[in-house]
């Protein structure tokens, strides 16, 4: 079959990739500790937009904050995040990114509890009409304080030496060397899969070299079952259509 145009190639990147949950979001700064559950939120009404992927600095940015006050322990409250989301069937939440110690609900289940920024979770949902998706972004404060075992080193670039126990970044934790300005939010994309009966789930590419050759072994995932359809991968001069 003759190659796509570059125009239909993007056509067709654009259906089959995962959406990005960028638009819609609110954020909300509440003191650490004060609010459970997303049902607690409804007496505040100051929710403001906030730019997904980001924190919540960027998000007071975009709302008109200065830059100088910005340099603020954000770490050490709590953000929440929510947006709406209106589908039937089922569907993957991909979160790339999640600063730092993070709960996920949507409505009032949770679905996640993460403690790492550095760390990719999907979830599985299945909606049957509109609900709300909430992230909730805690204080590390109960995390430094935790007792652990006697440390064998203490960082002195980063303070308070605790830090070393929270797996999260040393921005705005290292006293002269940055603003302190603490990344608190969801700061890569949210990804939506499954609203496209094509949407590709993942993929999977391994290379080795086999007889002096170099083999690139190349594995296409769909989040939906599929009809056998035309998938060509190129690679520098090299075009193949890749076999079911």
């Amino acid at each position: 079959m003759p190659l796509p145009s570059d125009d239909a190639r993007h056509d067709l990147a654009h259906s089959y990739a995962p959406l990005k949950l960028s638009s819609g979001w609110q954020c909300l700064s509440t003191p650490a500790g004060a609010y459970a559950t997303p049902e607690s939120l409804d007496v505040y009404t100051n929710w403001i937009d906030a730019p997904v992927p980001g924190t919540i600095a960027s998000a007071h940015r975009a709302n008109g904050v200065g830059f100088d006050a910005l340099a603020q322990p954000f770490a050490l409250a709590d953000h929440w995040y929510r947006a709406s989301l209106n589908a039937k069937g089922k569907r993957r939440l991909r979160f790339t990114g999640l600063a730092t110690i993070t709960e996920v609900w949507l409505d009032g289940v949770k679905l996640l509890d993460s403690d790492s920024m550095f760390i990719a979770h999907d979830v599985d949902i299945d909606l049957n009409s509109e609900a709300t998706l909430f992230l909730c972004f805690r204080s590390i404060a109960p995390a430094l304080t935790a007792k652990r075992g006697r440390a064998r080193w203490r960082p002195k670039l980063a303070q308070p030496a605790t830090l070393r126990n929270v797996r999260t970044t040393l921005l705005g934790h290292m006293p002269g060397w940055y603003l302190p300005i603490q990344p608190a939010g969801p700061w890569r994309d949210i990804e939506w899969i499954g609203e496209s009966l094509k949407n590709i789930e993942r993929t999977d590419m391994h290379t080795r070299v086999e007889n002096g050759d170099g083999v690139l072994d190349f594995t296409v995932r769909f989040f939906h079952a599929q009809e056998p359809i035309s998938l060509r991968l190129e690679c520098g001069d090299a075009s193949i259509e890749l076999a079911w």
